[in-house]
């Protein structure tokens, strides 16, 4: 009786620290760090985010990919790419969620001014 529960247990470990993996080799992303199983590159930040970040970008490009516990983050460190993803994807993020963070400031609008 305990050991099915136990190959259960097992198994379903086994996916979800391997699924990750398994998921973002059938996406096509930018290059980037690899990160650790559930935390993902979070620890590769360090305590100075920026210039974490910088040195990141001189390794892997301005356009990166970065798995920040079980969120995947695409990171623009150039003005140029930035530029360049905007212009030809408007469509794509002109339909994004507004984080949490950013509808709970009190004039959320506040942060559209000068973008447009």
């Amino acid at each position: 009786m305990e050991l099915p529960i136990l190959v259960i247990i097992f198994i379903s470990f086994f996916l979800f620290i391997i699924k990750p993996y398994i998921n973002s080799k059938s996406k096509k992303l930018p290059p980037g760090p690899t990160g650790l199983p559930i935390i993902g590159s979070l620890l590769k930040l360090g305590t100075k985010p920026n210039q974490s970040l910088a040195e990141l970008a001189k390794k892997h490009g301005p356009l990166m990919t970065l798995q920040l516990g079980s969120l995947t983050t695409i990171v623009v460190s150039s003005a140029e790419v930035a530029k360049e993803i905007l212009h030809k994807h408007d469509e794509t993020f002109s339909a994004r969620i507004v984080p949490v963070a950013v509808a709970a400031q009190p004039n959320p609008e506040a942060m559209h001014v000068g973008m447009g």
